[in-house]
């Protein structure tokens, strides 16, 4: 009881404190797909499930092993719609796997990986005001483009928008549909939401602008 007092109990304090940090600073960010009840909950589960996993198999190769196995068929069902959220997963569970070496590591790491993504915010919110646009050097023609994310029960009718479709994907278990389309014309983006919004069969709908 004592170990677990002296312990445990820090490092999963450490876990909901860095994973809260790592998310907030998404919100903050206008990272909107983050901003739901479900990424909430991963944030602050993941890094703490994968602790506890490092602690019960941190002495023993064969158990290792064997979780190394059983966490094999283990995988995310629904795509993943960007590198940053790929990014987000891992450091959530390096977190974890860092409360598990030492408390204050876990900290450093939620507090460090929150302070960049504001810090990176904000930058570009002073050189836009200043007319510089930062994400012009990149050399990724997305960040051009406006585009628009939706999640729904029902497949879609979308002839008419079936030129800007990106990407498609159907999560056969969930039975749940995710269309992705993108132009450099706002009225375009605008005029996809408003043509399905209404729609009961839809779950979620995210509009990002160049």
């Amino acid at each position: 009881m004592e170990q677990i007092n002296d312990v445990i109990l820090p490092a999963i304090f450490s876990c909901i404190f860095s994973g809260l940090i790592i998310k907030i600073s998404l919100s903050i960010a206008k990272q909107s797909w983050s901003d739901n009840f479900q990424y909430t909950l991963i944030c602050l589960l993941l890094p703490i499930i994968t602790f506890f996993v490092t602690k019960v198999i941190s002495n023993n190769i064969a158990l290792s092993l064997g979780m190394v196995g059983a966490l094999s068929i283990v995988r995310f069902r629904n795509p993943v719609k960007n590198s940053l959220e790929l990014v987000i997963y891992f450091s959530l569970i390096v977190v974890g796997i860092a409360a598990g070496v030492n408390v204050k590591y876990a900290f450093l790491l939620g507090v460090t990986i929150g302070f960049i993504i504001l810090l990176l915010y904000f930058f570009t919110l002073i050189l836009k005001k200043k007319r510089i646009d930062f994400f012009s050097f990149s050399h990724n023609s997305d960040n051009d483009l406006c585009s628009i994310e939706i999640e729904c029960n029902e497949e879609l009718k979308i002839d008419l928008f079936k030129k800007y479709l990106q990407h498609f994907h159907f999560n056969n278990k969930e039975k749940i549909y995710f269309y992705r389309f993108s132009s450099k014309n706002e009225n375009i983006i605008d005029e996809i939401s408003r043509s399905f919004k209404s729609l009961d069969s839809i779950k979620s709908i995210d509009v990002k602008y160049a």
